[in-house]
């Protein structure tokens, strides 16, 4: 697995992260996990057609209340060592 993630109002510049905090309610912490199980199934059935899915789209097809600019969480599917991330 490797994580990576922007500055808040920095550069375009994806950067490699070694540790990721997540500071959220137990609900939203649900909803996250339901998200993660939910996009596993997807990338198991869709294979190599998979490419990524959005927590802020998620969310919003599924009436989830978030606060406007709230920082997003992107899953997409682990490619070989020569693949571009994201």
């Amino acid at each position: 697995m490797k994580i990576y993630g922007y500055k808040k109002n920095g550069s375009d510049a994806l950067l490699r992260l070694e540790e990721v905090s997540i500071q959220a309610t137990p609900v939203e912490i649900h909803c996250l996990a339901v998200f993660l199980q939910e996009t596993a199934v997807q990338m198991e059935r869709a294979g190599d057609t998979f490419d990524h899915e959005h927590f802020q789209d998620y969310s919003r097809d599924r009436h989830i209340d978030r606060a406007q600019g709230e920082p997003d969480v992107i899953l997409a599917r682990k490619r070989n060592k020569d693949s571009r991330p994201l």
